[in-house]
């Protein structure tokens, strides 16, 4: 009985962490258009500053964003590939406590079986 709450607690991970995957995916998709926008402010800004239009401190809080946009792309892409790899192990260990459960119970099966059934 353990066993079968078991597998059925892994299999609501798993859709969980599906979920999450589809989360991240957008996240990703929405940090990345960030960050895009955020390096064309950049370039835009460091073109000023040269030519004196901008100051010094415009330039440091847009290198600043420009850093944090991308701080925050490669942390969503580090938790997609975890979660990713945390779904194929949580996969796996239902998939193998489903043979142990069968397993056991088609012992139990065959162990409490009359034996005058056992032929039939």
């Amino acid at each position: 009985q353990t066993g079968k709450v078991r597998i059925r607690q892994a299999k609501t991970d798993i859709e969980n962490l599906k979920q999450d995957i589809i989360n991240l995916n957008n996240d990703i998709k929405l940090s990345s258009a960030n960050l895009k926008l955020v390096e064309k402010e950049l370039k835009r800004v460091k073109e000023l500053s040269k030519n004196q239009f901008a100051s010094k401190n415009s330039l440091d809080r847009t290198e600043q964003q420009y850093l944090q946009a991308k701080i925050q792309f490669q942390n969503l892409g580090n938790r997609l590939s975890l979660t990713g790899t945390l779904m194929v192990q949580k996969d796996l260990a239902a998939k193998s406590m489903t043979r142990s459960v069968m397993m056991v119970n088609h012992l139990h099966a065959t162990l409490i079986m009359p034996v005058g059934l056992k032929g039939a």
